[in-house]
């Protein structure tokens, strides 16, 4: 009798699991539907993938093959060697298995920088960019790009037809690198966390094909 009912049982589980899964809905409409236990602030919603550790990770390299493409997990810290497989796991976030390697979640690396719209950077003291005071000029790196950006100079712009806008991060969202400068002209060179460049300049100067300056963008 105990054989017959457990036979019973899990022909009823196999048809259950085949179904259509619900969590907090007697209705679902998808393979799995999960629905939010309230909707006020009484409790936090959500999904939460597998949180591992680089080296967690590594150490199941075996485990993924093609039968886990597809497969979600967040990467809590990524002190370590990586592996074949895990070589694209350089920041903290959401990572997904091709079958083949992991990839992150989320925008490519090398779409998070981009090199700053030229400008001319000023090396006359006549310039309202210079402060007598503390001899130095002030660049608003931010301003000139998000202006260039925005083209909001009309006679010195133009776009394609049908061209939508440029997305144009926040200040605070960006941070700044200068890649090369000539130092025989440009001296206490600095930027702010807000994309501001100050420099001086010395009492002699030379310019020359090489008087210019490398500035990169990078999305936080």
């Amino acid at each position: 009798m105990k054989r017959i009912f457990l036979f019973i049982l899990g022909i009823y589980s196999i048809g259950f699991l085949q179904a259509q899964v619900g969590v907090n809905t007697t209705d679902p409409k998808v393979s799995l539907d999960v629905q939010a236990i309230a909707t006020d602030a009484t409790t936090a919603e959500g999904l939460t993938a597998p949180r591992l550790t680089l080296n967690q990770l590594v150490s199941k390299d075996a485990k993924y093959i093609a039968d886990q493409t597809g497969t979600i997990v967040y990467v809590t810290n990524t002190t370590g060697t990586t592996t074949t497989k895990t070589r694209k796991v350089t920041t903290v976030g959401y990572y997904y298995f091709d079958g083949t390697i992991w990839q992150p979640i989320g925008p490519d690396e090398s779409l998070r920088f981009f090199y700053m719209p030229s400008i001319i950077l000023p090396t006359d003291t006549s310039d309202p960019a210079y402060n007598t005071g503390t001899q130095t000029f002030t660049i608003d790196l931010y301003k000139a790009y998000s202006d260039q950006f925005a083209l909001t100079n009309s006679g010195t712009s133009y776009k394609s037809p049908g061209a939508t806008a440029l997305p144009i991060s926040a200040s605070n969202a960006l941070e700044y690198f200068i890649t090369y400068y000539d130092n025989s002209v440009f001296q206490s060179v600095a930027v702010s966390n807000t994309g501001v460049l100050t420099y001086r300049l010395p009492a002699e100067l030379t310019l020359s094909e090489k008087t210019f300056m490398n500035i990169v963008f990078k999305v936080k």
